[in-house]
């Protein structure tokens, strides 16, 4: 038996416009895809995870499918970059004449937007919770334990909602355990979680686990510790992409990595969201980041604004914030700040988000 996950991952070559996506290169693993493949194999299935699904040319795939005599399922990972759907198509389409009785799943938080066809069952949202299901389903192909949902979305989908219907699984433990066959190289930016949801609701987002208590789903530091000890031990892996919601949303998160990082034998390179007006409230933890091994990060502005800021629950706005990120850009003038804005807030006319634009280039405070 075989059994692959195709992931969502991206490999962006260093050429204008390949894929539609970027001038620069670019590597990055499916973390969900991994994570389950992971679960998976504590059950005792052998999975692999096939990784730059739209790099492969279609050819190719079908090739990689035809030489194996026996595939029990394949499974689509789904999270924010899009597979390219003619090829998932086409290779379902491939796959299930080679073998009829195979199924075809698909998890992730974007299972409802796209246009697949021949997907026998979709996960929507974490799938920890619904694993032991998830595994009897594949080896026995009943659905008797899963609570099923007809969505019309684009097409008709068969859906779990694996949110909604299962206890959340024990996030303390948030391990990715890679293989040889997974190829990593050291110059890569593996993803890492240190925790799960975001103490905040900022209206604009619909993120599941958002309002969570302050210290829920937080991992254990030996488990975070040693994962990052075998990544750099067995590939020379020292970047990392952190997926937390918001990372410094708990200062318990800033603690433990920066103790981390003095305990390891080797410098971290790291980037993750963060919000800004935290690290302005919380005195001293931007400086712990950086010492920690961040070299940049993404941040939420939104507006600059305050009473579009008050609408959309942002509490840093107007001047406190522009003076805050000219002092951050002052003091560490290396840090690479990435920044989102949004259009079309309440009280914001178009004009003015340009300002905000202008503004932020003109002073340097964002890269």
């Amino acid at each position: 038996m075989f059994r692959i996950i195709f992931g969502d991952s991206y490999y962006w070559k260093n050429q204008s416009g390949i894929h539609g996506q970027t001038n620069r290169p670019a590597i990055g693993r499916s973390n969900g895809s991994h994570r389950v493949a992971t679960l998976m194999r504590k059950r005792d299935v052998e999975v692999e995870v096939v990784d730059f699904f739209n790099s492969w040319e279609d050819n190719e795939l079908i090739s990689f499918i035809t030489k194996f005599p026996k595939i029990n399922f394949i499974g689509f990972g789904l999270g924010l970059s899009k597979l390219d759907h003619q090829k998932v198509n086409l290779l379902i389409s491939k796959v299930k004449e080679l073998h009829p009785e195979i199924k075809v799943i698909a998890g992730g938080p974007n299972v409802l937007e796209n246009q697949y066809v021949g997907i026998d069952l979709f996960f929507n949202g974490f799938t920890e919770g619904a694993m032991d299901d998830i595994v009897d389903y594949l080896k026995t192909g009943k659905l008797d334990t899963l609570p099923i949902e007809t969505i019309n979305f684009h097409t008709t989908k068969t859906v779990v909602n694996c949110t909604h219907h299962y206890d959340i699984y024990n996030l303390t433990d948030l391990t990715i355990e890679y293989l040889d066959s997974d190829f990593i190289q050291p110059d890569e930016s593996l993803t890492i979680e240190f925790s799960r949801g975001c103490i905040f609701k900022c209206k604009f987002c619909n993120f599941p686990l958002v309002g969570k208590k302050k210290n829920d789903y937080i991992r254990e530091k030996e488990d975070i510790k040693q994962e990052l000890i075998r990544n750099y031990n067995k590939w020379g892996i020292t970047k990392y992409f952190i997926t937390d919601d918001t990372f410094n949303d708990n200062e318990i998160k800033v603690d433990m990595l920066y103790e981390l990082s003095t305990e390891l034998d080797f410098k971290l390179n790291l980037i993750s969201y963060l919000r800004v007006d935290l690290l302005r409230a919380h005195v001293g933890s931007l400086d712990k980041l950086v010492k920690s091994g961040f070299r940049g990060f993404l941040c939420g502005i939104e507006t600059f604004n305050d009473i579009s800021g008050k609408s959309i629950n942002k509490g840093l706005t107007g001047d406190r914030l522009k003076n805050y990120l000219i002092d951050m850009k002052s003091q560490y003038p290396s840090l690479h700040v990435s920044a989102s804005f949004i259009v079309g807030l309440p009280h914001e006319p178009f004009e003015v988000f340009n300002n905000n634009i202008d503004w932020a280039l003109s002073n340097n405070v964002i890269d």
